[in-house]
């Protein structure tokens, strides 16, 4: 079905005639045609099939559509495993593209709805032919084309940056969500001004309409709308769970900085265990594998990929008296096991450096987010080891 409401944005309209253009005139041996795979029933219709985890197709192992979208695979199951919503939830599925995604929601016993504004929607007929049943709407996901209060959830896989008009499509997102209902996205993010002109530089020369933010950005639009954070997931990726709240929203921020503030505000509440020491000297040069119970207290989840990721290591002191010397400050990393959800506890190896002078030392036990900040920084409390070399 399609749905033409109002006069149609001007962006729009190109990314749709560009989408048609880059399938007819592209020459990569990984590209095809909507025609051609609603005409295959081999190799490349059991590789749509596969999205967003793929299967042994050649397809996934060249730079293309397929091997694009499985790389996003663990955060796509990262948000809706945080849905959480009872069998017969109704959701929309926005900028669907092919539909692989809201064939795995509507796997999950859920009434999906995929929306976008392309020719691929008809790709869902090999979905619905393994019995997986669901509809589709050709609409501008800008158009009030639903109810309000008409859907448990809305979710979006790398399209929310595909508008230039940020603030009128979380209103409309916000608008067909029920009280308590939950908006999940994978979205990428900028860090900075320079990344944010590079973005999708050639798509855009295609008449693609590429748009990314700053993690604050995305999170003020969202603010300003009525939506608070539930989860979210800093990986290559921003992949987050936004509320709906019962109750009257707070107000929206009084700026970016404060919206940042917010952003980080819970990130760094952590717990971290490990020995008190060792029971006798190491020599030097020797690693010790010291083994640190990590609790995550926070409400987002930690991951050591990406642009701003989160390790564990160590300042390194020696003691004399009653006084520390810091030796070394900056030390090896140890990476976290997977994605490090709210309330799980892990424990994780850490490698300590046994320095060559002897001497009475204490690696002082921190988690760090590169490029940003320690966690004790933050308030977040450390851990001690202690250990002679002689």
């Amino acid at each position: 079905m399609r749905i033409q409401s109002g006069t149609e944005d001007e962006a729009v309209g190109r990314e749709r005639q560009a989408v048609l253009d880059i399938e007819r005139t592209t020459s990569d041996v990984d590209s095809f045609t909507l025609e051609e795979l609603l005409a295959d029933g081999g190799e490349l219709r059991e590789a749509l099939l596969s999205l967003p985890y793929g299967n042994e197709s050649w397809r996934f192992r060249r730079e293309g559509y397929f091997t694009n979208v499985r790389k996003f695979a663990p955060e796509f199951d990262y948000v809706v495993r945080q849905l959480n919503l009872p069998v017969g939830a109704s959701v929309l599925d926005v900028g669907a593209d092919l539909t692989w995604s809201t064939a795995r929601l509507a796997a999950c016993g859920w009434r999906a709805v995929a929306t976008d504004i392309n020719h691929h929607l008809p790709a869902a007929a090999h979905f619905r032919r393994g019995g997986i049943a669901y509809a589709t709407v050709n609409v501008d996901m800008h158009a009030p084309a639903f109810a309000d209060g008409a859907f448990d959830a809305v979710t979006a896989f790398n399209a929310l940056h595909h508008t230039h008009r940020l603030s009128d499509l979380t209103e409309n997102l916000a608008r067909v969500l029920r009280p308590g209902g939950k908006l999940a996205f994978v979205e990428p993010f900028c860090r900075s001004e320079q990344e944010r002109q590079d973005f999708g530089r050639a798509q855009i020369d295609l008449g693609i309409n590429e748009n990314v933010h700053l993690l604050e950005e995305w999170h003020d639009a969202f603010a300003r709308v009525g939506l608070q954070r539930q989860t979210c997931l800093l990986t290559t990726a921003f992949s987050g769970v936004y509320e709906k709240p019962l109750a009257g929203p707070r107000p929206p921020f009084s700026s970016l900085d404060a919206a940042r503030d917010d952003f980080f505000s819970g990130f760094y509440d952590a717990s971290m265990q490990a020995p008190a020491s060792l029971p006798k000297p190491s020599p030097p040069g020797e690693i010790l594998h010291v083994p640190v119970v990590v609790e995550n207290r926070s409400d987002v989840a930690w991951s050591s990929l990406g642009s701003l990721p989160v390790f564990l290591s160590y300042h390194l002191h020696r003691l004399s008296g009653g006084d520390s010397e810091l030796v070394v400050f900056d030390n090896p990393r140890a990476a976290l096991p997977g994605f490090v959800e709210p309330g799980r506890r892990v424990e994780v190896s850490l490698p300590i450096e046994v320095p060559q002078q002897p001497g009475d030392y204490v690696a002082v036990i921190d988690l760090v987010e590169e490029s940003r900040t320690w966690f004790a920084d933050q308030g977040t409390p450390t851990a001690a080891f202690r250990f002679q070399v002689r």
